[in-house]
């Protein structure tokens, strides 16, 4: 079983997030989730923000994880049947359009829900805005789940014939979810067990017009085909699922907000590197190996570090290592170090109780060696913004490799922590870290990966022969600039839906021989 509660994230000025718990689902189950989330950020879904196991009463004496928990954006809002039954039906077709941008963004990364049903949309009080919760079935497209998965009352017919997950079966959920906000009714309510089983298998649904008279016949006809049998039958994706409602109500929806262009561009794949994902990711999977234990991703302003720390994070997240991160951004003595001991085993004592700022190096150092050593599970210590932070905390960074390179050394024993340090800092700024910490430069883009990168975004033939030369001689190939250039083209309503893709308009963008770096 599990439960949703309201929690506040300590690390983070107590921030409010939504803590999804489960005392008997096996912790993989969180984990897919984080992983189907991890990567996606888009306003009208609740992002995950971390996923972790609690060692909590009841935990088997082997010291396995006990009961697991994911962290998630809180969403401040009503449930989505209480808001359709106070909203115009205007307001209501614009909450089912966010629900298709929704799922036009993932299954454009080659993801479906799989749950899709009133229950898991909540419609925020501050933008209005439908939100998609609960990915706990999300997988990728083609994956093949055994049994009856997600909920019988919002399942297509191949999901009950237990077919490899397609976008296909996220549309016909939405077909009933749409027919329930436009009707305050389901096409098959009543019904239970083997009569529902049945009835999602071979009835036509009840068309919406009877269950709300005066509907129009092409919001009824657009609603039928959403749940049409044969899966060939429906929309051909949720972008022309939005387009026939535009049709059927006779107007433009609202225009789509830039920062779902935004998303658009600001998640997926990392490109250019795999290399150095390969070799942070060796830290816990090859703890034995003779690197250190200790990593730096060193690069200048908008080399991409901070998003291969969030992508290394994910990655060891969902392989089931406690990640803890900090940054040194502020500046404040230690303020790092006591996020790093407050997310190990919730306390600072070890700084508040030190003599002097020798002591809180020293005691810091060892309170994170012994918190590491009890943990049934590796840990993975993230520092970003390392040159920004105070000359304590470098001290202890520099201390704790040194000790780990002493306990991987010929003095090893067994009962050494699994533990490894994960930095990132500008290279003019490496100092003082010595032979303990592996050192990995991020260099910029080639100009063909560049173009590799927008020929995913837009498609080989969107990009034309102008706009890789013109991207990489704007961003010198630094990720980050690129990021920031194609969301000010977003901004600008520059990148547009195409055909179901993206498609940009390079007009007033310099040519490629106006060099800015």
């Amino acid at each position: 079983m599990g439960t949703v509660v309201l929690a506040a994230d300590s690390l983070n000025a107590d921030r409010p997030v939504a803590l999804k718990r489960v005392t008997d689902a096996a912790p993989e189950t969180l984990a897919a989730e984080f992983e189907a989330l991890s990567g996606l950020s888009h306003p009208n879904i609740a992002g995950v923000i971390d996923v972790g196991w609690d060692a909590s009463p009841g935990t088997a004496a082997d010291g396995a994880p006990g009961g697991a928990w994911l962290a998630q954006r809180f969403i401040d809002g009503s449930p989505l049947r209480e808001a359709a039954a106070e909203a115009t039906q205007d307001q209501a077709t614009e909450l089912l359009a966010d629900l298709l941008r929704a799922l036009e963004y993932l299954h454009g990364r080659g993801l479906v829900h799989g749950d899709l049903k009133p229950e898991n949309v909540l419609v925020a009080h501050d933008t209005g805005r439908a939100v998609l919760l609960d990915f706990g079935l999300c997988r990728r497209s083609g994956t093949r789940l055994l049994g009856l998965s997600g909920t019988l009352a919002y399942a297509a017919p191949e999901v009950i014939a237990e077919d490899p997950m397609r976008p296909a079966r996220d549309l016909y959920a939405f077909g009933l979810l749409a027919t329930e906000v436009l009707t305050g009714r389901h096409p098959f309510a009543g019904l239970t067990g083997g009569e529902l089983l049945k009835a999602q298998l071979h009835e036509v649904p009840r068309p919406a017009s009877e269950l709300r008279p005066g509907l129009s016949p092409l919001l009824d006809a657009w609603l039928a085909s959403l749940v049409e049998k044969r899966e060939r039958d429906r929309p051909a994706s949720a972008r022309a699922a939005l387009l026939e409602l535009q049709a059927a109500v006779g107007r433009s929806l609202e225009e789509e907000p830039a920062t779902t262009l935004r998303s658009a561009v600001q998640t997926g794949s990392i490109f250019g590197r795999s290399a150095v994902l390969g070799r942070g990711a060796a830290l816990w999977r090859d703890p034995d190996a003779l690197q250190p234990s200790a990593l730096c991703l060193e690069g200048p302003t908008a080399s991409g570090k901070t998003r291969a720390l969030s992508e290394l994070a994910a990655v060891a997240v969902v392989e089931g290592v406690q990640v803890v991160r900090a940054t040194g951004g502020s500046g404040a003595l230690l303020e790092p170090i006591a996020h790093w001991l407050v997310g190990l085993h919730g306390a600072r004592t070890a700084i508040d109780g030190a003599r002097d700022r020798w002591d809180a190096v020293e005691r810091s150092v060892a309170a994170i060696l012994d918190a590491a050593s009890a943990s049934p599970r590796p840990v993975l210590l993230i520092l970003d913004d390392l040159d920004q932070a105070d000359p304590s905390t470098r001290d202890v960074v520099r201390l704790l490799a040194a000790r780990l390179a002493f306990l991987k050394g010929p003095a090893a024993d067994a009962a050494r922590p699994k533990l490894s340090l994960l930095l990132a800092e500008t290279p003019d700024a490496a100092r003082g870290q010595g032979q303990d910490v592996d050192r990995v430069a991020l260099e910029s883009l080639s100009e063909a990966t560049v173009r590799t990168w927008l020929g995913e975004l837009f498609g080989a033939d969107g990009i034309g022969e102008e706009l890789p030369p013109t991207v990489y001689a704007l961003t010198g190939g630094r990720p980050g600039d690129v990021v920031a250039l194609l969301c000010a083209l977003a901004d600008a309503r520059q990148i547009t839906r195409v055909d179901g893709g993206l498609g940009v308009n390079t007009a007033g963008l310099p040519p490629p021989s106006r060099r800015t770096w």
